[in-house]
């Protein structure tokens, strides 16, 4: 017994052990309106703050940036960047590094968009999927600390115990690119969702939410209209959009209860631009992570969700 037991605890410590240490460990803060905000360099200059968007293909930087260091034309074909109102097509520039301490996207070729602003104040940049798939992103959310491991190292074994949430790398169209999606139950109803922290809230289209409204009688919608921010840094053409607030009583995706919610029924123009308006659909957003730690792992397809994080003073 006692051999079997000492056997347990060095494989456990030698797993331990294979570890990898995080290449880059930063703070993180909620801002501009809800999002997860990082601070960045941009060819070796910085801090500038940049939001975490998973619902784009690409990073991305906004004006305000560009009057400082004044990027060339890129010569290359226009990108596509779809909003939640609106989509636009604009050309690139020769932004350079874009870094998050020692993890770096090298030479990044992509758009300047007009400042998103939020009390006067706006983000220099976005960080995309071009960035994220390259590291396991650990958002520790007692700490509020950003730890990015290389996408085939090990991470600490303690992440693994997590529940897992499986996720999809969809190839939506030409326009929009690979993109993830995960499936979540509103209330009885399955709804397919792109999970996306560009959102600052999360929104679900009319078809999602009369699945879920069929599903439980007991949802109660909001008794008007509000005005809502889009929470997405690449809708270029608008910020705001006029929309319903719903409480949804159960969100579920695999084992995990996300419990309830106020999400924004709305159908959105993004969900057209993403051939998915015949389906229950929505945004998962920054919202539902907030008070999570959590693991973002595109590499394996995956999202680890750890239990929430006490109360931060």
């Amino acid at each position: 017994m006692f051999r079997i037991a000492l056997a347990g605890l060095l494989f456990l410590v030698s797993f331990a052990a294979q570890a990898a240490e995080p290449i880059a460990r930063l703070p993180y803060r909620f801002d501009y309106g809800g999002w997860f905000t990082v601070s960045a360099t941009v060819n070796g200059q910085g801090p500038y703050d940049f939001i975490i968007d998973t619902g784009s293909s690409h990073s991305l930087v906004f004006e305000n940036l560009a009057e400082q260091q004044h990027f060339p034309p890129s010569g290359g074909p226009q990108q596509t960047v779809l909003g939640l109102v609106s989509s636009g097509k604009y050309p690139t520039y020769k932004v350079g590094d874009i870094a998050l301490g020692a993890a770096v996207l090298e030479n990044a070729v992509t758009v300047i968009l007009t400042d998103w602003k939020v009390d006067e104040r706006s983000p220099q940049g976005v960080i995309g999927l071009d960035f994220l798939k390259h590291y396991r992103a650990v958002f520790d959310g007692e700490r509020r600390e950003l730890l990015l491991y290389r996408a085939g190292d090990a991470i600490d074994p303690a992440y693994e115990a997590w529940d897992e949430v499986s996720l999809t790398a969809s190839d939506f169209s030409r326009e929009a690119g690979y993109l993830y999606t995960l499936e979540a139950r509103l209330n009885r109803a399955s709804v397919r969702f792109l999970l996306d922290l560009g959102a600052a809230g999360t929104v679900v289209n009319r078809l999602g939410y009369s699945r879920a409204m069929q599903s439980e009688v007991s949802i109660k919608i909001a008794p008007r209209t509000t005005t809502t921010p889009i929470g997405r840094v690449t809708d270029a053409l608008d910020n705001r959009v006029r929309a319903q607030s719903a409480r949804i009583n159960k969100i579920r995706t695999g084992k995990i209860n996300w419990g309830a919610a106020v999400v924004i029924v709305h159908d959105a123009s993004i969900f057209s631009d993403l051939g998915v308006v015949e389906e229950p659909f929505g945004l998962f957003g920054a919202d539902m992570f907030r008070d999570r730690s959590f693991v973002l792992d595109f590499a394996a397809e995956r999202i680890l969700v750890g239990p929430k994080a006490r109360k931060n003073s």
